[in-house]
């Protein structure tokens, strides 16, 4: 399994990727050919966390999984708050192919969103 920490996907994925990969996923959403089931949350009250299972797949050959933990009492122990990773499955075989720590593509993905709906929503005579 390949393993991609935060460090390796800043230095080989920009916004503009962001852009043009969320602009062809939510496309591909449109269309019908994602399936994004609702997200599962197991909540651990004696924690006051939880954590989030969010599966998406392009119905084809690959699968992922976004996992999300959020702990907000962590910032008094200097522990991270909240925590990603996606896992990439192959559809082929069921083989999990990658881990990716996923705070900076969970960053990347919302700004993308808001680049694209500035791109098709803004007025065209809008300026900055």
């Amino acid at each position: 399994m390949l393993i991609l920490n935060e460090q390796l996907i800043q230095s080989i994925y920009k916004i503009e990727d962001a852009i043009r990969d969320v602009e062809n996923m939510l496309v591909a959403i449109h269309e019908g050919r994602v399936q994004n089931p609702h997200r599962t949350v197991l909540n651990v009250p004696e924690r006051n966390g939880s954590v989030l299972y969010m599966p998406s797949s392009d119905g084809t050959s690959m699968a992922a999984t976004k996992i999300v933990s959020i702990f907000p009492d962590n910032s008094s122990a200097d522990l991270p708050t909240t925590q990603g990773a996606i896992l990439l499955t192959e559809l082929q075989t069921g083989r999990h192919i990658s881990l990716l720590s996923a705070s900076y593509l969970t960053r990347l993905r919302t700004g993308a969103l808001s680049a694209i709906s500035a791109r098709h929503l803004a007025s065209q005579t809008a300026k900055s």
